[in-house]
């Protein structure tokens, strides 16, 4: 944890984007227009300065579970930890230019309804005293979309692990506007498999499901 308290607060501090500040002050401001600014500059220039994470991925999730504020040591400045999603937008966004990579960052709309969400949560907080819990993903939303693009009478080795995530993560990012991050330790994904698709094997193998896509092919070629 504490590389990457050493990997926030390099990336935090240093003033850049067309306002000349720094990513904190940016996202406290509290106007969405700013950080917008700041978040489009990331997704079309580089930023010499970026340091990137070489933690794991559940780095980023276990680190906002445990603590509530960001502090910066150098400058004294904190912020809370729902500004991480944000930092992992401009991360992804250096790493597609570093990589040569065609622009697949969210636009300017996703990342405004995003900022008044987090000045919103940030003004109950302040009123009630109490950090507000994250809002759930919709189940049914879920739900309807397994039972559209999923069947369990099939036959085969059926839908494998990773890549059911895998989709389930984008067919989110299209209803949310943002990328989601769906691990297999979130409740949402346990209950997914339990509920939804009635999975009790404790063995790591494919679903016993099937895309009704692939189902129709099968008929029209006999």
């Amino acid at each position: 944890m504490k590389k990457f308290q050493r990997y926030l607060e390099h990336n935090l501090s240093r003033v850049t984007g067309p306002e000349d500040e720094t990513f904190i002050s940016a996202y406290k401001h509290g106007d969405p227009m700013r950080l917008m600014k700041f978040m489009d500059y990331s997704r079309f220039r580089k930023i010499d300065w970026w340091l990137f994470c070489d933690q794991p991925p559940c780095t980023w999730v276990k680190f906002r579970s445990k603590f509530g504020n960001i502090r910066v040591q150098s400058t004294g400045e904190h912020v809370s930890t729902s500004i991480l999603p944000y930092v992992r937008e401009v991360e992804r966004n250096q790493l597609q230019l570093q990589l040569v990579e065609p622009d697949l960052a969210f636009c300017t709309s996703c990342y405004s309804m995003r900022t008044e969400n987090e000045v919103l949560r940030s003004r109950l907080e302040e009123l009630t005293g109490k950090p507000v819990e994250d809002e759930p993903f919709d189940r049914e939303v879920v739900r309807n979309w397994f039972n559209e693009n999923f069947h369990t009478n099939g036959h085969g080795r059926g839908y494998p692990r990773k890549q059911m995530r895998k989709e389930l993560n984008e067919f989110l990012a299209t209803v949310y506007g943002y990328k989601t991050e769906i691990y297999t330790n979130t409740d949402l994904w346990k209950w997914f498999i339990k509920d939804v698709m009635k999975d009790t094997s404790s063995q790591y193998r494919g679903f016993r499901v099937w895309r009704r896509d692939e189902c129709s092919r099968c008929t029209s070629q006999v």
